[in-house]
């Protein structure tokens, strides 16, 4: 088997490398064309930083993993990118971790929960058990041990 070195390890120039890395993390950075995997530098690997209990974050992708379930990578990329504002909104939404029996009102369309679950549901690869795995993830265990939405 022979061993072969991409260009950008064989040439004396650095402009292969540089168009790779610029393909890899777009410009502007990280902008809508940059590769999925690019975005790992950039998310919050200690899960204690401050404001992290109201917005999803890398840790919490890959803590669903222990429950035995992935997130695609594209989804992945909404759930902290393109959808992240309006994903953590509906999260900030809900408020507190609580317990459901002590809702007002009814558990349907246009409560917090209901419209996080089913804007996850939204992205590719997310069905209704990844959802309520991510919600249990930042509010355990009130909202996940209803399966509300249902289809």
């Amino acid at each position: 088997m022979t061993l072969r070195l991409p260009t950008t390890l064989v040439t004396d120039s650095d402009a292969a490398a540089v168009a790779a890395l610029t393909k890899y993390y777009d410009r502007p950075y990280l902008g809508d064309d940059a590769y999925v995997g690019a975005h790992f530098d950039c998310w919050s690997s200690t899960g204690d930083r401050v404001g992290e209990a109201d917005r999803f974050t890398a840790d919490d992708l890959v803590a669903v993993t222990f429950l035995s379930v992935q997130v695609p990578p594209t989804a992945a990329r909404a759930i902290l990118h393109t959808e992240a504002e309006a994903l953590n909104a509906l999260l900030t939404a809900i408020g507190p971790d609580r317990d459901l029996v002590d809702e007002p009102d009814p558990l349907a369309p246009g409560w917090p929960a209901w419209d996080l679950e089913t804007a996850l549901w939204a992205l590719p690869g997310i069905g209704q058990t990844k959802a309520t795995k991510l919600i249990a993830r930042k509010r355990p265990p009130a909202v996940s041990d209803l399966g509300f939405g249902g289809q």
